[in-house]
């Protein structure tokens, strides 16, 4: 298994975890919809560096499929956290036909709209 480099990890820190992270993402966000995903922008309640939450439901398949597209979806913001905004939380909702894409795919989708979550994360900041 390869090891990851110290700044390509994905620790615990960097991950929303608890129902109620989740609940402030959801009722205190804006959103941006792509193709296959909606994104949830969010301030960041610690302030720290950009948190990522991924939800699939079951509309989007089996287990395998859910799982797969969270997995491409963590792999994006684990080698490109660039393109998400710092200070926030972002919440990914996979929709039905992600777990059909590839790497390339997820990470295109996600630069498309790169500069729209900059603009919208200030918004959600200056509140």
């Amino acid at each position: 298994m390869p090891m990851c480099t110290p700044g390509q990890t994905y620790p615990k820190s960097s991950r929303i975890r608890r129902r109620s992270e989740f609940l402030h993402a959801q009722a205190n966000s804006v959103r941006i919809s792509t193709a296959h995903f909606t994104l949830l922008i969010s301030a960041n309640r610690r302030g720290e560096q950009c948190r990522l939450g991924v939800v699939a439901s079951k509309k989007v398949g089996g287990a395998v499929q859910r799982n797969r597209a969270k997995r491409l979806v963590r792999e994006t913001f684990r080698t490109h956290r660039e393109l998400f905004p710092s200070g926030t939380d972002v919440v990914v909702i996979v929709k039905n036909g992600a777990s059909n894409l590839c790497l390339d795919d997820v990470l295109g989708e996600v630069h498309r709209v790169s500069r729209l979550m900059a603009r919208r994360a200030g918004e959600v900041l200056r509140k």
